[in-house]
Formats: structure tokens, sequence, C-alpha cells
């Protein structure tokens, strides 16, 4: 996950045009790599803290799929 954080910043902070169709993937990987920390957090706490794993799990799962449809319709964008 560090890795994909790195890469992230990296892009960022590059000077010129923010290539999206670059930075998409990676902010896809950490989104997932989140899920995982998370379902990990639901299988080790409980009480409130559960409840907020939960709550985390929920967010980086959409996030993940809202940056799958970013990267088909930047494809998309490309291709035509």
């Amino acid at each position: 996950m560090r890795e994909a954080i790195e890469a992230c910043i990296t892009v960022l902070d590059a000077p010129g045009p923010l290539d999206k169709r670059v930075l998409a993937p990676w902010l896809k990987v950490v989104h997932e790599r989140a899920a995982e920390v998370f379902r990990r957090g639901i299988r080790e706490t409980s009480g409130m803290l559960r409840q907020q794993m939960m709550h985390g799990l929920k967010q980086a799962e959409e996030d993940a799929v809202w940056m799958q449809e970013a990267i088909d319709a930047l494809s998309r964008d490309h291709a035509n």
C-alpha cells in the first residue's frame, strides 16, 4: 500500500499537467489495499471500533468501484 501511495504523491508532485490515466489505477490500488486493512480490522476488533472498520470497508470498496469506472471512462475517452 505504501508503494501505491508514494506513486500517487510522486505523480501529483510532478510538474506539468496531471495525467489521470496514470493516476487512476494507483488510486484504485490504494482503495483496494485499504479495504483489505479494514477486513482484517473487522476480524480482529469488536464494539465501536469494529463498526468504524465496517464503515471504512464499505467506503473503500465503493471508492475502488468508482475508480474502476473512472479508469474505464478514461480508457474509452482515450480510444476515441
